[in-house]
């Protein structure tokens, strides 16, 4: 299940391939519910830290205009029928000067372990009722 879920960001290449086998051992462990769970709470985790990382480093500006950039290529390869190589990426480690790069498995540790906390400090808890 999580390769299903996370299929889009490994093709936009937001996630690797050790990140969704990671999150596939995690929920033949523990299930596909602690997993779409520890899943939220991971990405929960590394978009407060990015924003932080962003702001401290002063980099709004440029990681603004790289968003901007892909949502313009998606739009256009809508009316293009001969791509660039790659075109979907949204982000190129080649071209970027700054080298920074976010392992995403210590935001996977952290979404397990908060999972794991809620699950151990609070037994009748779940996500369908934090979604419904």
């Amino acid at each position: 299940m999580p390769v299903i879920i996370l299929f889009p960001l490994f093709i936009i290449r937001a996630l690797g391939a050790g990140d969704i086998k990671l999150y596939s051992v995690i929920g033949g462990f523990y299930g596909i519910t602690f997993c779409i769970q520890s899943i939220l709470f991971s990405f929960l985790a590394a978009a407060i830290f990015s924003v932080f990382h962003i702001i401290l480093n002063k980099q709004f500006h440029n990681k603004f205009k790289l968003l901007i950039n892909y949502m313009q290529r998606i739009y256009w390869s809508s009316r293009v029928k001969e791509k660039e190589k790659d075109w979907y990426r949204y982000y190129n480690r080649e071209d970027d000067k700054s080298n920074v790069g976010v392992h995403f498995s210590v935001y996977v540790l952290i979404g397990v372990t908060v999972s794991l906390g809620i699950k151990r400090l609070y037994p009748e808890f779940s996500l369908k009722s934090l979604l419904l």
